[in-house]
């Protein structure tokens, strides 16, 4: 039960923040209301100050990088897990199955020959993975299909 109600500190929060900005969040039930609405303004703004002064650092650095990381979805969806819910983590596994039963999926289709050559190999394999998800989401409870569009959404914009 201790572990569920561990925090999970992020990679944006460990940039934005630091001990003693923590230090003031643990101090601030112990203010007045007045004091309280000053630390936290006080905290938030340096917060963004830290994280735009990151991405200014990184910025100069990553101008360089010819070969950027990519998306790895399995990855992507074990780390959110960790910041939601025990309702929400059900819903992200059964996700992640529907990921793995399309993978599966595509895999079979390729290895048994099924698929066209050419442009139409690539028109065929979209059409065939948008039926398959399709399939699946129908199985999907409409929590898990909110939260699944939502995902979704992420990955679209990610690309």
């Amino acid at each position: 039960m201790e572990e569920e109600n561990k925090l999970h500190i992020t990679e944006i929060d460990q940039i934005s923040s630091s001990e003693q900005l923590n230090m003031m969040k643990v101090a601030m039930p112990y203010m007045n209301y007045n004091m309280q609405k000053t630390m936290a303004l006080l905290i938030k703004s340096t917060e963004i100050m830290n994280t735009m002064n990151y991405f200014n650092d990184v910025g100069d650095l990553q101008a360089c990088d010819l070969n950027p990381k990519k998306m790895d979805t399995e990855q992507f969806l074990v780390e959110i897990k960790e910041v939601v819910s025990p309702k929400q983590r059900e819903t992200l596994d059964v996700l992640m199955n529907i990921f793995k039963a399309n993978d599966f999926y595509s895999t079979y289709k390729n290895k048994m020959g099924n698929s066209n050559s050419g442009n139409n190999n690539n028109k065929n394999n979209l059409n065939n993975n948008i039926n398959m998800m399709s399939l699946m989401e129908q199985f999907l409870t409409s929590e898990q299909k909110a939260t699944f569009d939502a995902v979704n959404m992420m990955f679209n914009n990610m690309n």
